[in-house]
């Protein structure tokens, strides 16, 4: 840590510059490169916004499906023992629309054997 603080600080201008190539800083990159005729760095700029949404939005969609299969399995391990295969099942599952379903059959199951017969 220690080595790249000293770095960082030393060379404090090239990490700006490639800090705002990678948050897609336009006026960032543009305090050290005329970018005004570099339409490489343009369309640079412009692909790495558009991964870091993509990026975003697959790691959201990737916590909400968690966060969905986290609260089934609280719900289910508050009436008996969850067997490790349910909860594998579960967690593996990746349809947003089947684990919001799971949710609710959760939330009114006696037993998990009801969940199990019912989804």
């Amino acid at each position: 840590m220690g080595l790249f603080l000293f770095c960082y600080r030393k060379n404090k201008p090239i990490f700006d510059y490639l800090s705002g190539i990678f948050e897609c800083d336009t006026m960032r990159v543009c305090k050290y490169v005329d970018i005004s005729q570099n339409e490489a760095v343009k369309k640079g700029i412009a692909d790495m916004k558009d991964l870091g949404q993509l990026i975003a939005d697959k790691n959201l969609k990737k916590g909400i499906r968690q966060g969905k299969a986290s609260d089934i399995i609280e719900l289910l391990s508050e009436l008996e023992t969850v067997p490790e295969t349910l909860c594998d099942e579960i967690y593996a599952q990746e349809d947003l629309m089947i684990l919001k379903r799971w949710l609710k059959i959760a939330a009114k199951a006696e037993r998990v054997s009801d969940f199990v017969d019912k989804r």
